[in-house]
């Protein structure tokens, strides 16, 4: 069991899951990758998981446990998971086939994609002007 340790147990962390570059495409962390984001004025980790977005000091926050089906997901900005990648977006309308378009918030494209799953993003929080940050974990 991997415990991650800080200097203040009681702040409560949430780990950075996953990392979105500037194409709004999203990998899975690496074994080596252990980071976490602090929050200090929260009271607990309510299952909320991390992506981070390097270049822009941007946390988009998610829960693993809520899914949208597909078809409710218009106009919802969504971290979105298929066969061939996974991104962040605004799922704009369905198409056809389980095809949907998508809006790119970060190249402001829109791109045709079928949806296996589909998160809510819950909040986002811009690392320099926020009350969270964003840490190396110390695993044991």
């Amino acid at each position: 069991m991997h415990i991650i340790k800080i200097l203040d147990e009681n702040i409560t962390q949430y780990p950075v899951v996953a990392y979105c570059n500037d194409e709004g495409l999203v990998r899975l962390r690496n074994e080596d990758e252990w980071e976490v984001v602090l929050a200090p004025n929260d009271t607990e980790n309510d299952g909320t998981y991390c992506i981070h977005q390097k270049n822009a000091k941007t946390i988009f926050w998610y829960n693993p446990k809520i899914l949208v089906e597909k078809k409710d997901a218009i106009n919802i900005f969504c971290y979105l998971k298929n066969h061939k990648g996974n991104y962040i977006g605004l799922v704009n309308n369905y198409l056809n086939n389980n095809k949907y378009k998508i809006f790119n918030y970060h190249t402001f494209k829109y791109f045709n994609a079928k949806i296996d799953k589909c998160y809510p993003i819950t909040n986002t929080s811009h690392l320099d002007f926020s009350k969270y940050h964003k840490v190396k974990a110390l695993i044991n």
